[in-house]
């Protein structure tokens, strides 16, 4: 017998925004296969399909009125992985970069895992809080994966995107702190909510 849990969590998925965050998991295997083979043309297309499906599922949440807390969940799941996975993808298309900047990657992925561990484990919302250092830690991490596979890497932006995880990680310990509910607007809404 299916129990209720896993009948909510199939309904949940029949949404359109959350399939569009499944379809971002699902890719994550083939990104990592073409990833380790060295196929950038064919990685990047998906790469850019995993990034626009990132943006269309919570512009489809709110277009559809389908927010909910299990999608904002879902999204974060898929945020982490893709962000946990960056690494090694770099180190197979730029080894050398990857080896040079290491301190720089240990203290983004230390900053993630510090800030996973507030929001599932200490906040009691125990979600995502899409705070807007992530956002733009997320979307700022996609791009320049891609100028940096497609042109070449440049150590300063990786700098930058360190400087908006430390931003994240101290959102996210204040949030925490609050008790604050997860935030599914996009990165216009929400800068456009900090000047109301």
């Amino acid at each position: 017998m299916i129990s209720n849990k896993f009948k909510q969590f199939l309904q949940e998925l029949k949404k359109i925004p959350n399939l569009m965050t499944l379809l971002r998991l699902i890719l994550i295997p083939f990104l990592f296969y073409f990833a380790y083979t060295q196929q950038k043309y064919i990685f990047t297309a998906l790469f850019l399909l995993a990034g626009i499906t990132d943006v269309l599922d919570g512009y489809l949440a709110r277009r559809l009125k389908q927010e909910s807390q299990f999608g904002a969940r879902f999204d974060s799941i898929a945020d982490y992985a893709i962000v946990l996975s960056f690494i090694f993808w770099m180190y197979w298309f730029m080894p050398e970069f990857v080896i040079t900047n290491l301190y720089i990657f240990v203290i983004i992925y230390v900053l993630f895992a510090l800030s996973f561990i507030f929001e599932y484990f200490i906040s009691k919302q125990k979600c995502g809080l899409h705070t807007i250092a992530e956002k733009i830690s997320v979307l700022l991490a996609y791009s320049l994966f891609l100028l940096f596979v497609l042109y070449k890497p440049i150590g300063w932006l990786l700098k930058l995107i360190s400087i908006f995880f430390i931003l994240s990680f101290i959102q996210t310990i204040y949030k925490s702190y609050r008790d604050e509910k997860p935030n599914s607007m996009s990165l216009i809404q929400t800068i456009k909510s900090k000047f109301k």
